[in-house]
């Protein structure tokens, strides 16, 4: 087993990568990203890492299925602790791009779901894709060199990507996501 391996979901950036600092206990933690939800599971499961932190419940969007599925996939995980998250998204594009020429948005399928009133009051016709985290659009965009892409993600992913915020705060009012620490039962 690895001493105090931390697995958390997404990459480097990601919504869940900022609330590493909500749970004390893994201060101090090597952390492993993994994207996929299920990847955490199986990580704590096997004894690879000591906890894993996952969002559970987003105010807005509901509870985060794939979360769910996993606590039915592997009984032996269990929650150590739970947090509470304001959650703040942006739509980021390259540097000079224009809202009005975004055609195609890339995020994760929560975050989407987060800024749909805003996307839908803003940008209705704009295709929306789901990508495996917001930090993953994010880095996408600023590798694909086309203005006419836009990812939803956070100001420290749009700082990591060089990337210009459009559009800030563009999330549902009240956007508190729940993360929780996982760990195997004793």
């Amino acid at each position: 087993m690895a001493h105090k391996l931390l697995a958390v979901f997404g990459e480097k950036y990601s919504n869940t990568d900022s609330a590493r600092s909500l749970f004390p206990e893994t201060a101090g933690a090597k952390v492993h990203y993994y994207p996929k939800m299920e990847d955490i599971f199986k990580a704590v499961d096997s004894g690879k890492a000591l906890w894993g932190i996952v969002p559970r419940e987003n105010s807005n969007a509901g509870k985060v299925t794939e979360t769910q599925e996993n606590f039915k996939k592997y009984p032996q995980i269990t929650i150590l602790s739970v947090q509470k998250k304001k959650i703040e998204h942006h739509l980021l594009g390259l540097r000079g791009a224009d809202v009005q020429a975004i055609a195609r948005i890339f995020s994760h399928a929560q975050a989407l779901n987060q800024c749909r009133t805003w996307l839908q009051k803003n940008l209705p016709v704009v295709l929306l894709e789901e990508t495996s985290s917001t930090a993953t659009a994010a880095r996408n965009i600023s590798e694909s060199k086309d203005k006419t892409r836009a990812a939803i993600a956070s100001r420290s992913a749009a700082e990591a990507y060089g990337l210009d915020i459009l559009a800030e705060n563009i999330q549902s009012p009240n956007n508190v996501t729940e993360f929780i620490l996982v760990c195997k039962k004793k």
